[in-house]
């Protein structure tokens, strides 16, 4: 299969998923996935840092939140434009990047 075909399948499931891990991610992200991210990346504030296959953006908020500048991009852009939005109510700053737009990210 193409990979372009998968882009089109993450979009499908967006709203499913992103109810399903609500605006702080599920248990399994709360209690294993994020404890262990902090731990292996410390991140620190001003801090940049590139979240690959970023998904829903949870994690990439909670970093934002903690002053870490963040650039975060997925294939699925309904993804990127449901936490954009909610980056924004919650005045939280960081990058939401499509991945067709990767050429503009400078590190």
């Amino acid at each position: 299969m193409n990979p372009e075909n998968y882009i089109g399948l993450w979009d499908e499931i967006a709203d499913d998923y992103d109810a399903k891990m609500g605006d702080d991610g599920n248990s399994f992200h709360r209690e294993l996935i994020r404890p262990a991210t902090l731990r292996l990346l410390n991140p620190q504030p001003n801090e940049r840092i590139l979240d690959a296959a970023c998904g829903n953006g949870i994690f990439t908020c909670y970093m934002a939140a903690m002053e870490v500048e963040v650039v975060a991009f997925d294939y699925s852009s309904k993804w990127l434009h449901m936490r954009k939005n909610i980056a924004r109510l919650l005045l939280i700053m960081c990058q939401f990047r499509w991945q067709t737009q990767l050429s503009m990210i400078s590190f």
